[in-house]
């Protein structure tokens, strides 16, 4: 992906294949770790304050307040779960208002 002004906009880890466009991407680099998020909402669900540094938690595992998976991997990346047309609507207030 490149820029308007034609400049590489990959982002890529040194410390294993991982590749990510996302402006607002997170990449775990610890090192039993490496899995990119979305956003650093979701990156920092992923730790646990355990331990002298803390450790990272598996992101399938993560629940929120009702209990329900936090999140979900989807096009290359740990992602919030993808909201329903009925959820959608409700955001914007009708549907024409998402558009």
């Amino acid at each position: 992906m490149t820029d308007d002004k034609g400049a590489d906009r990959r982002n890529t880890c040194s410390g294993c294949e991982a590749t990510w466009t996302a402006k607002l991407a997170c990449h775990c680099a610890a090192a039993n770790c490496h899995r990119t998020f979305s956003g650093l909402a979701l990156f920092d669900l992923h730790r646990s304050a355990e331990g002298k540094h803390g450790r990272c938690l598996d992101p399938a595992q993560v629940l929120n307040k009702a209990g329900v998976a936090a999140m979900e991997f989807r096009d290359g990346m740990w992602r919030g779960p993808q909201m329903t047309k009925e959820q959608i609507e409700k955001a914007w207030g009708s549907k024409e208002a998402g558009q």
